[in-house]
């Protein structure tokens, strides 16, 4: 049959016609569902103190990981994060120290609580709560001299 045609337009016709059929074949011309939303920082925010309460301690470290990337956008998790300061698990707590850090809450309760883990028997959590409270204080010295200019 293809040598029989002698028009062009007619074979490029057929090619195209062929190349429809065939991507509808393989779904490429399917319809694609509508892309979800991305969701808020405050709804990531919330999603990630949901995890902090669970009871899979690997979700609540990827949590306070998570959270330690959003930075002071995740200011309502500070509670949330204080309390995973006294977990039982080290890691946790080294995780909750560098979220704190992160975050940087300009609360004197909260450097309190940070302050209290140079006093941990594991010595990544001492440095995570040494860590976190330099944090703090070089944001509230920055935020001090951008108030000043």
């Amino acid at each position: 049959m293809w040598m029989r045609v002698k028009s062009v337009t007619l074979k490029v016709v057929l090619i195209g016609a062929l190349c429809v059929v065939g991507a509808l074949g393989v779904g490429l011309l399917r319809a694609q569902p509508a892309a979800e939303p991305e969701p808020t920082v405050e709804e990531r925010v919330a999603a990630e103190v949901s995890r902090l309460q669970s009871g899979d301690l690997g979700a609540r470290i990827m949590a306070a990981r998570e959270l330690a990337t959003m930075g002071p956008a995740a200011i309502e998790a500070v509670p949330s994060l204080v309390i995973q300061l006294r977990d039982e698990n080290a890691k946790l707590r080294g995780y909750a120290a560098i979220a704190l850090g992160e975050i940087a809450p300009q609360d004197d309760a909260v450097k309190g609580k940070l302050l209290m883990l140079l006093f941990d028997e594991y010595l990544g959590v001492r440095i995570a709560g040494m860590q976190a409270v330099q944090k703090i204080h070089a944001r509230a010295n920055a935020l001090a001299a951008a108030a000043a200019e």
